[in-house]
């Protein structure tokens, strides 16, 4: 693979190094001594940085995928502009820096509407900062592949266009996002082989090292309705942070707006944003309800589980615990709006208040007072002779 063109914009001294020999550099990073654990034991834990609270790593490449007009540019927009102010984002306190985006979906007019209406939101002693802080570059006049075929060799490379990109980060002082928009718009390459997202992806994690900067590449699904990331999954794998935007599914859990939802996080939780549409066209947090308890919410959960299974009684007596379990995650088009961890724990409470019965073969299934209904009572006939 090509990575000319990196070489010439990496300004940290061990990727640098590691660029130019990469024979000495894998010589001395798979040595045993390098393997050692104590050192690391006996350092001092440092806490993981985070340009949004607990949500989004710094430093790190990731991936934002979603339908088209679902809000992905707005939602990075404001993204943008509270790390650039160091303002809240969906309700998380932001790391304050410079931004870079590159909208190459939107012209300057379009993009001129959304900055006016974001900044109709900010505190009049943020406006400097979200000037200063914020640079955007709109969709170009003629097509800038970042990503195409080395035309002496045919291998995946990252082309001037890329490098010329890297460069513009590296100018900027404290540079704490990058964003850029589409992933089908800077690539000339085949998405669904796997050699090509992973030196993609491996770009992207290059240029986040080297800036120190989150990298959020933003990516659109199929249109056959399949809300997987369109392409390779290699670049789905490769990434460490990925995130999707879009509507549930017509009556799942969650419907009534956007959703975001923390995909893959390999630093910490999955993390679930209801999310609704103002009159401005932005997007903030849904209101839901935090006063729920863990009993109540688990009561609501068991009355879920009871109602799939009384749904689907005609088919089946019994549903397995895998069934069951594939059908809970935090994505919401998923009929159980849980942790699949969680769903082994509730199971077994269900069954403790005596609402689902196990069989450690079949499976479980509503519980006996519950699928049958309770006779009648007789009415009180009395016998007369006939007359």
């Amino acid at each position: 693979m090509n990575y000319a063109v990196l070489k010439k914009q990496l300004q940290n001294p061990d990727l640098t190094g590691a660029m130019e020999n990469p024979s000495a550099y894998s010589e001395a990073f798979f040595s045993v001594n390098s393997s050692d654990i104590e050192p690391r034991l006996a350092s001092s834990l440092q806490d993981r940085q985070y340009l949004v609270e607990g949500f989004v790593p710094q430093g790190i490449a990731g991936l934002l995928a979603g339908p088209g007009a679902v809000g992905k540019t707005m939602l990075t927009m404001q993204l943008g502009a509270a790390v650039a102010t160091g303002t809240e984002f969906l309700g998380q306190s932001c790391n304050k820096g410079s931004v870079l985006m590159y909208l190459t979906e939107d012209d300057d007019c379009e993009i001129a509407h959304r900055l006016q209406r974001i900044r109709q939101t900010l505190d009049g002693n943020t406006y400097p900062d979200f000037v200063k802080n914020l640079k955007i570059f709109p969709s170009p006049l003629i097509h800038l592949p970042m990503f195409d075929y080395d035309p002496s060799t045919g291998a995946p490379a990252a082309t001037q266009h890329f490098g010329n990109f890297w460069a513009a980060a590296q100018k900027l002082e404290d540079l704490k996002l990058i964003v850029i928009d589409s992933y089908t718009r800077i690539n000339n390459l085949d998405e669904v082989n796997h050699s090509n997202a992973s030196y993609v992806a491996l770009c992207l994690e290059m240029l986040a090292r080297d800036t120190g900067a989150t990298v959020l590449m933003i990516h659109h699904p199929p249109k056959h309705g399949n809300s997987d990331t369109r392409g390779s999954g290699a670049l789905l794998n490769a990434l460490r942070w990925t995130a999707n935007l879009g509507y549930p599914k017509k009556g799942s859990a969650g419907s009534g707006g956007p959703t975001l939802t923390v995909a893959k996080h390999n630093y910490g939780p999955t993390v679930y944003y209801p999310l609704q549409r103002q009159e401005n066209g932005l997007l903030c947090v849904r209101p839901t309800n935090p006063q729920e308890t863990q009993e109540e919410r688990d009561s609501r959960m068991i009355d879920e589980v009871c109602s799939y299974l009384e749904e689907h009684s005609d088919e089946k007596s019994f549903v397995t615990f895998s069934e069951l379990r594939d059908l809970a995650g935090l994505d919401p088009e998923k009929r159980f709006q849980m942790r699949q961890a969680e769903m082994k724990s509730l199971l077994k409470e269900a069954c403790k208040r005596g609402r689902l019965s196990h069989d450690q073969k079949k499976g479980y299934t509503l519980a006996l007072a519950q699928t049958r209904s309770a006779p009648k009572p007789k009415a009180n006939v009395q016998n007369y002779e006939v007359i």
